[in-house]
Formats: C-alpha cells, structure tokens, sequence
C-alpha cells in the first residue's frame, strides 16, 4: 500500500499531516510504538506457554531473558547493555571532574545523596547508585522512623524518593513525615523549649497555632516532591517491578524498603529461612544495580542483642542481622541504630547512637 501511493514517507505524510499537529505526531509514533510492544509481548508469552512442555526451562529462560531486553531497548530503555571502557571512563572523569571543583571550592564532597542525618552522611558519604544499604535495629528502637527521616532529608535535597511500606499503611507513613518536619521546623524556632509534635497529635488534629502552619508547608514540600508511596504486601518478584515502575516510569531517584524481613519470597517447605532472606537480600542488590538508583532497607536485629548484661554487649554488630549473614554481604553499608533500654542502662546510654 505504501509503495502504491508512493512510499512510506508520502503515508506518513498524508497521516500527520491531513489529522495531526506535528506534537500530536509525536503521540500517534508513541501509541503504535507501545502497541507493537504489546504485540510483541503478547507472542512472547504465547511462545513461552508452548515451550514450557517441550523444551529444558534453562533454555527457555535464556531465550526469553534475550527476547525482554530487546523489548527495552525497542522502548528506549536501558537494558544495561554492555559498554566499552571507553564510555564508561568519560563518566568516570566527568564526575572526578565535578568533586576536584568541589574540592577546590572547599567544599565537603559527597560520593552520593545525602539524607540529611549529618552522623550518617558524614559515615557513609553519601548513598551512591546502584547499591544496598541497611538500616537495622531492635524492635521499638526506630529503624523505621529513621528511614522517613532520610526520605525528608532526600526532599529536601530536592530528590524523589519511593517508599515501600510493607508493614505500615499509608496514612502512618505520612503522619510520622509530617511530624519529623513540624519537630524540625518549631526544634529551629523555639530550641530545647519545644516538646516534639507526635503523629498522635496529628491524627487528632489537636495541634498549635504554629504547628498547623508548619503542617502546611510539610505537606505542600512533600506534594512538590511527588513522594511515592506503596504499602501493599509485596513478593520480592512483585517488589522488584514495582520498584522497577517507580523509577522507570514515575522517576523515582532513590528506593526505601520497610523492611526486608517482610519481603515475601515464595520457597519449598523445607527451605531453611536464612537462604530466603540471602536470596531476598540479593535480590535488592540486583535491583539497585539495575536500576541505577540507592536502595535502603530497614532490617530486624535479632533479639540476641537484649541478653547481654554489659553495656558493651548490648551494642549491636553485624552479625546480630536476624537470620542471614548474606545481608552483612549484600549490603554496602550497614547503619546499625542502637537505644540501651535495659533497666541497668544510665540515662545519658539511652540516646541514639
């Protein structure tokens, strides 16, 4: 039909111009972009479904793994194609380029985002794409509130961070991000005179003159981040696409997880559960380095650290990760939250550190 009426740049021609703006254009290539794609897909799968009697799963998996990262780059992702040494030193030297200005400056030089928490950026220098870090404590210590914390600091370093709340809904995660912002705000106004503004409060609605106008501009700095936020149960195969949306399609710029030990990750009865969360562990791993984006994700001490009966032995180690040494591994940081509870413990003990 083309070559009938003189070739497909007299069609396309007659299309974009008889019924669309050129900008319209650009979204009819789109459209016929995504459903080839769809088409694509859809073969794919019917494929699959035949060979799944016939042919040996490795193969299958292979082929298809190749068929999914042609289907990326036919939609203009990245697939993480392989590149050459070339490529890859320019980036290298660009970004070395940046941090000796930096440098010269006297300015501090972060090797990654900054969260805001001055201790934790000073130890860890920043969270750098592609890696795993964890934040791991005692049940009731803080973890969680921690990493809400970081989200408010990568806000207001002007980033889009994606929180997935596998425990929490909704409506406590925001809650307990608008306190720690009202807390920060009123701390600067008013110093050790002012108590801290409690999700309690807010839920209630029983807060100060003050504390409603820093509830206003907490709520207006989170809206213009585009914060995202998803607090469904998640497998870590359905975790991994959802985080793989959050960023690909939503521009999530860093990934936050709460947290890994409520990751579902589907095994034979008899798996022990150490080989779960190593496989859970490397699967946020792989998701980092595919993504190119930070991923932080809180995890449970196991409660071995409560029995010590010195100070020095309730302080928790790496090695007190609950139930897989593959985290200590997996992880390019660990940040380990310690708050000394016991009835022995001096006052001053009690604070974070």
């Amino acid at each position: 039909f083309a070559h009938q009426d003189g070739g497909v740049h007299i069609v396309l021609g007659n299309i974009i111009g008889g019924a669309f703006s050129p900008g319209e254009g650009r979204e009819y290539a789109r459209l016929v972009r995504a459903a080839y794609l769809r088409r694509q897909t859809a073969a794919m799968g019917a494929r699959m479904v035949v060979e799944a009697v016939s042919r040996p799963m490795p193969e299958i998996l292979a082929d298809h793994e190749t068929l999914v990262g042609q289907l990326y780059a036919a939609d203009g992702r990245d697939s993480g194609a392989m590149r050459t040494a070339k490529e890859g030193l320019r980036d290298v030297m660009n970004t070395l380029d940046e941090r000796a200005s930096l440098r010269a400056q006297g300015k501090s030089v972060p090797t990654g985002h900054l969260c805001g928490i001055d201790e934790v950026d000073r130890l860890v220098g920043g969270f750098a794409e592609k890696k795993l870090y964890v934040v791991a404590a005692r049940p009731g210590v803080g973890k969680t509130s921690t990493l809400f914390q970081m989200a408010n600091g990568f806000i207001d370093q002007g980033l889009k961070p994606a929180i997935f709340s596998l425990e929490m809904p909704e409506m406590d995660v925001l809650t307990i991000m608008l306190g720690q912002r009202i807390s920060a705000a009123m701390f600067e106004r008013l110093g050790d005179h002012y108590n801290g503004c409690s999700c309690a409060a807010i839920k209630a609605a029983d807060l100060k003159e003050q504390e409603w106008a820093e509830l206003h501009v907490a709520g207006k700095a989170m809206i213009q981040s585009s914060l995202l936020i998803d607090d469904r149960r998640h497998s870590l195969a359905s975790l991994r696409a959802e985080m793989r949306r959050a960023v690909k399609v939503l521009g999530a710029q860093v990934v936050l997880v709460d947290y890994l030990q409520e990751i579902r990750n589907p095994a034979p009865p008899q798996t022990p559960r150490n080989m779960i969360v190593a496989e859970i562990a490397q699967g946020l791993t792989d998701a980092a380095k595919d993504l190119c984006v930070p991923v932080i994700a809180a995890a449970q001490l196991n409660r071995e650290v409560d029995k010590g009966t010195k100070p020095e032995a309730r302080k928790p180690k790496m090695s007190d990760l609950g139930e897989s040494a593959k985290i200590e591994q997996a992880a390019t940081a660990i940040i380990a939250l310690h708050r000394d509870t016991h009835p022995s413990a001096p006052p001053e003990s009690r604070d974070f550190t």
